[in-house]
């Protein structure tokens, strides 16, 4: 039997590949100490005075003749730094938020359309960032994942 008008429907679906990244770990060395967004952002904008030197060559060498880099947002508590979002304006470099960021709002200042280019196998061999920047949580969408697997380098910020 029938009611009209129909009701919510819940179907769970299984899916066979985990959320989580998979394969063997990696072995990294200590990275020493932290350059956070705040800190990239003077370093951009040549406000250095704050910054440890050893600080300050290290982003700088990470930085040193990359053509090509974006910065994709994960997970972040309370809201995108905006220092996140100036430092892809100044670097020139998209800027692409997962669904869980609550960054993907119609700012300009990240790509409305990032996760749907991400999803494609032709843009990403033809647009392969050098470096990415990761700000927040790693990201859980497999796009995002393979996206930032893609990358030559990786800056991770926290």
């Amino acid at each position: 039997m029938v009611r009209e008008p129909p009701g919510p429907v819940h179907v769970n679906l299984p899916f066979a590949d985990p959320l989580a990244p998979a394969g063997e770990g990696a072995d990294v060395e200590d990275p020493g100490s932290i350059l956070d967004a705040a800190a990239m952002t003077r370093v951009l904008q040549g406000d250095v005075e704050e910054l440890d030197p050893s600080m300050l060559e290290r982003f700088r060498r990470e930085m040193e003749g990359v053509e090509r880099g974006a910065i994709v947002i994960g997970s972040w508590p309370n809201g995108i730094p905006e220092d996140i979002t100036s430092l892809g304006q100044r670097l020139a470099w998209p800027v692409m938020a997962e669904p869980t960021s609550q960054g993907r709002e119609p700012d300009g200042l990240t790509l409305s359309a990032g996760q749907a280019l991400i999803g494609c196998a032709e843009w990403i061999a033809e647009h392969r960032p050098e470096v990415i920047i990761q700000a927040g949580a790693t990201p859980t969408m497999r796009a995002t994942q393979a996206f930032v697997a893609s990358a030559e380098r990786l800056i991770v910020v926290d």
